[in-house]
Protein backbone atom coordinates (compact mmCIF):
# COMPACT_ATOMS: atom_id res chain seq x y z
CA UNK A 1 0.00 0.00 0.00
CA UNK A 2 1.01 3.62 -0.46
CA UNK A 3 3.06 5.08 2.33
CA UNK A 4 4.14 8.52 3.44
CA UNK A 5 7.46 9.41 4.98
CA UNK A 6 7.02 11.58 8.03
CA UNK A 7 8.70 14.95 8.49
CA UNK A 8 11.88 15.23 10.54
CA UNK A 9 11.74 16.37 14.17
CA UNK A 10 11.54 20.12 14.61
CA UNK A 11 10.82 19.84 18.33
CA UNK A 12 12.26 16.75 20.05
CA UNK A 13 9.83 17.01 22.99
CA UNK A 14 6.73 16.88 20.82
CA UNK A 15 5.48 13.25 20.76
CA UNK A 16 3.51 13.90 17.56
CA UNK A 17 6.62 14.57 15.51
CA UNK A 18 7.85 11.90 13.12
CA UNK A 19 11.50 11.01 12.77
CA UNK A 20 13.24 11.48 9.45
CA UNK A 21 13.12 8.32 7.37
CA UNK A 22 10.21 6.73 9.22
CA UNK A 23 7.36 5.60 6.96
CA UNK A 24 3.64 5.33 7.64
CA UNK A 25 0.86 3.71 5.67
CA UNK A 26 -2.03 5.89 4.54
CA UNK A 27 -4.18 4.31 7.24
CA UNK A 28 -1.62 5.05 9.97
CA UNK A 29 -1.17 8.62 8.74
CA UNK A 30 -4.92 9.23 8.76
CA UNK A 31 -5.23 7.77 12.25
CA UNK A 32 -2.47 10.03 13.55
CA UNK A 33 -4.15 13.08 12.03
CA UNK A 34 -7.39 12.01 13.69
CA UNK A 35 -5.62 11.72 17.04
CA UNK A 36 -4.29 15.25 16.65
CA UNK A 37 -7.81 16.54 16.04
CA UNK A 38 -9.15 14.56 19.01
CA UNK A 39 -6.45 15.79 21.38
CA UNK A 40 -7.19 19.42 20.57
CA UNK A 41 -10.94 19.10 19.94
CA UNK A 42 -10.54 20.63 16.49
CA UNK A 43 -8.80 20.00 13.22
CA UNK A 44 -5.59 21.76 12.20
CA UNK A 45 -7.46 24.10 9.87
CA UNK A 46 -10.04 24.89 12.53
CA UNK A 47 -7.31 25.57 15.06
CA UNK A 48 -5.57 27.89 12.65
CA UNK A 49 -8.77 29.74 11.84
CA UNK A 50 -9.78 30.14 15.49
CA UNK A 51 -6.35 31.51 16.35
CA UNK A 52 -6.14 33.94 13.46
CA UNK A 53 -6.00 37.67 13.89
CA UNK A 54 -6.24 40.62 11.57
CA UNK A 55 -2.44 40.58 11.09
CA UNK A 56 -1.47 36.92 10.87
CA UNK A 57 -2.73 33.35 11.07
CA UNK A 58 -0.70 30.48 12.55
CA UNK A 59 0.25 27.70 10.15
CA UNK A 60 0.02 24.25 11.73
CA UNK A 61 2.16 21.35 10.58
CA UNK A 62 0.61 18.20 9.18
CA UNK A 63 1.63 16.20 12.23
CA UNK A 64 1.68 18.67 15.12
CA UNK A 65 -0.68 21.07 16.83
CA UNK A 66 2.11 23.59 17.35
CA UNK A 67 2.42 26.46 14.84
CA UNK A 68 5.41 26.20 12.52
CA UNK A 69 4.95 29.71 11.16
CA UNK A 70 2.46 32.49 10.54
CA UNK A 71 0.60 33.60 7.42
CA UNK A 72 0.04 37.34 6.98
CA UNK A 73 -3.64 38.25 6.71
CA UNK A 74 -3.59 41.46 4.73
CA UNK A 75 -6.36 44.00 4.61
CA UNK A 76 -7.50 45.68 1.41
CA UNK A 77 -5.59 48.80 2.39
CA UNK A 78 -2.38 46.81 2.99
CA UNK A 79 -2.74 45.03 -0.34
CA UNK A 80 -3.16 48.33 -2.17
CA UNK A 81 -0.08 49.62 -0.36
CA UNK A 82 1.91 46.69 -1.75
CA UNK A 83 0.67 47.52 -5.24
CA UNK A 84 1.63 51.15 -4.72
CA UNK A 85 5.15 50.13 -3.69
CA UNK A 86 5.40 47.91 -6.77
CA UNK A 87 4.41 50.84 -8.98
CA UNK A 88 7.12 52.95 -7.36
CA UNK A 89 9.63 50.14 -7.89
CA UNK A 90 8.69 49.95 -11.57
CA UNK A 91 8.40 53.73 -12.08
CA UNK A 92 7.45 53.36 -15.74
CA UNK A 93 10.54 51.25 -16.34
CA UNK A 94 12.87 53.76 -14.67
CA UNK A 95 13.08 52.03 -11.27
CA UNK A 96 16.32 50.70 -9.81
CA UNK A 97 15.68 47.02 -10.65
CA UNK A 98 14.42 47.46 -14.24
CA UNK A 99 17.26 49.90 -14.95
CA UNK A 100 19.93 47.44 -13.87
CA UNK A 101 21.73 45.63 -16.66
CA UNK A 102 20.88 42.00 -17.33
CA UNK A 103 24.31 41.06 -16.01
CA UNK A 104 23.65 42.89 -12.73
CA UNK A 105 20.27 41.19 -12.28
CA UNK A 106 21.82 37.79 -12.99
CA UNK A 107 24.48 38.45 -10.37
CA UNK A 108 21.83 39.42 -7.82
CA UNK A 109 19.80 36.26 -8.49
CA UNK A 110 22.92 34.08 -8.36
CA UNK A 111 23.84 35.58 -4.98
CA UNK A 112 20.34 34.81 -3.72
CA UNK A 113 20.45 31.22 -5.01
CA UNK A 114 23.86 30.62 -3.45
CA UNK A 115 22.45 31.79 -0.13
CA UNK A 116 19.52 29.37 -0.46
CA UNK A 117 21.80 26.44 -1.26
CA UNK A 118 24.28 27.14 1.53
CA UNK A 119 21.97 28.14 4.37
CA UNK A 120 18.37 27.14 3.70
CA UNK A 121 18.17 23.77 1.92
CA UNK A 122 17.53 21.61 4.98
CA UNK A 123 15.15 24.13 6.52
CA UNK A 124 13.06 24.42 3.35
CA UNK A 125 12.94 20.64 2.91
CA UNK A 126 11.86 20.19 6.52
CA UNK A 127 9.16 22.83 6.13
CA UNK A 128 7.78 21.21 2.96
CA UNK A 129 7.53 17.90 4.80
CA UNK A 130 6.11 19.40 7.94
CA UNK A 131 3.54 21.71 6.37
CA UNK A 132 2.11 19.84 3.39
CA UNK A 133 3.10 16.24 4.12
CA UNK A 134 5.68 15.59 1.41
CA UNK A 135 8.06 12.74 2.07
CA UNK A 136 11.75 13.54 2.38
CA UNK A 137 12.66 12.35 -1.12
CA UNK A 138 9.97 14.47 -2.81
CA UNK A 139 10.71 17.55 -0.71
CA UNK A 140 14.43 17.32 -1.43
CA UNK A 141 13.71 16.76 -5.12
CA UNK A 142 11.53 19.88 -5.27
CA UNK A 143 14.27 22.02 -3.76
CA UNK A 144 17.01 20.60 -5.98
CA UNK A 145 14.90 20.86 -9.15
CA UNK A 146 14.13 24.48 -8.32
CA UNK A 147 17.80 25.36 -7.92
CA UNK A 148 18.64 23.52 -11.15
CA UNK A 149 15.86 25.38 -12.97
CA UNK A 150 17.27 28.74 -11.89
CA UNK A 151 20.80 27.84 -13.03
CA UNK A 152 19.51 26.49 -16.34
CA UNK A 153 17.41 29.61 -16.93
CA UNK A 154 20.42 31.85 -16.34
CA UNK A 155 22.62 29.72 -18.61
CA UNK A 156 19.95 29.82 -21.33
CA UNK A 157 19.71 33.60 -21.12
CA UNK A 158 23.47 34.04 -21.26
CA UNK A 159 23.83 31.77 -24.30
CA UNK A 160 21.18 33.35 -26.53
CA UNK A 161 21.69 36.38 -28.71
CA UNK A 162 18.10 37.47 -28.01
CA UNK A 163 19.22 38.57 -24.55
CA UNK A 164 22.62 40.05 -25.44
CA UNK A 165 21.68 42.85 -27.83
CA UNK A 166 23.60 41.10 -30.60
CA UNK A 167 22.79 41.20 -34.28
CA UNK A 168 21.36 38.02 -35.78
CA UNK A 169 20.99 36.86 -39.34
CA UNK A 170 17.30 36.45 -40.22
CA UNK A 171 16.79 35.53 -43.85
CA UNK A 172 18.78 38.16 -45.77
CA UNK A 173 18.69 40.77 -43.00
CA UNK A 174 20.74 41.49 -39.92
CA UNK A 175 18.41 42.19 -37.01
CA UNK A 176 18.68 42.90 -33.32
CA UNK A 177 16.02 41.47 -31.03
CA UNK A 178 15.65 43.15 -27.66
CA UNK A 179 13.57 41.71 -24.82
CA UNK A 180 12.03 44.08 -22.32
CA UNK A 181 10.14 43.75 -19.06
CA UNK A 182 6.34 43.95 -18.96
CA UNK A 183 6.16 45.89 -15.71
CA UNK A 184 4.41 44.59 -12.60
CA UNK A 185 3.84 40.82 -12.50
CA UNK A 186 1.56 38.90 -10.13
CA UNK A 187 2.60 35.36 -9.22
CA UNK A 188 0.20 32.94 -7.51
CA UNK A 189 2.09 30.08 -5.86
CA UNK A 190 0.30 26.68 -5.64
CA UNK A 191 0.15 24.73 -2.39
CA UNK A 192 1.34 21.38 -3.78
CA UNK A 193 4.61 22.67 -5.29
CA UNK A 194 4.99 25.95 -3.40
CA UNK A 195 8.71 26.31 -4.05
CA UNK A 196 9.22 24.97 -7.56
CA UNK A 197 6.13 26.33 -9.30
CA UNK A 198 6.46 29.72 -7.60
CA UNK A 199 10.13 30.20 -8.46
CA UNK A 200 9.48 28.98 -12.00
CA UNK A 201 7.37 32.12 -12.51
CA UNK A 202 9.14 34.78 -10.45
CA UNK A 203 12.78 34.07 -11.40
CA UNK A 204 12.37 34.60 -15.19
CA UNK A 205 10.21 37.65 -14.48
CA UNK A 206 12.83 39.16 -12.17
CA UNK A 207 15.68 38.40 -14.53
CA UNK A 208 13.92 40.36 -17.25
CA UNK A 209 13.53 43.38 -14.96
CA UNK A 210 9.92 43.03 -13.90
CA UNK A 211 8.63 43.93 -10.45
CA UNK A 212 6.96 40.89 -8.87
CA UNK A 213 4.11 40.72 -6.38
CA UNK A 214 3.91 37.24 -4.89
CA UNK A 215 0.69 35.78 -3.47
CA UNK A 216 1.83 32.79 -1.44
CA UNK A 217 -0.56 29.84 -0.98
CA UNK A 218 -2.61 29.61 2.21
CA UNK A 219 -0.99 26.23 2.87
CA UNK A 220 2.51 25.50 1.61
Amino acid sequence: SASLQGPPPLDPVDPLIFSKGQSYSMKEWTKLRSNISTSTGQSSSEAAASSSSSSSMPILGCCSTKPIGHMPQMTTEESLEVLSDAKKGWDNGKGTWPQMTLKQRIQAIQKFVTHLEQTSRDKIIDTLMYEIGKNYKDAASEFDRTISFIHETINDIQSKDDFNNAFQKVSSSNVMIRRNAFGIVLSLGPYNYPLNETYATIIPALLMGNIVILKIPQVG
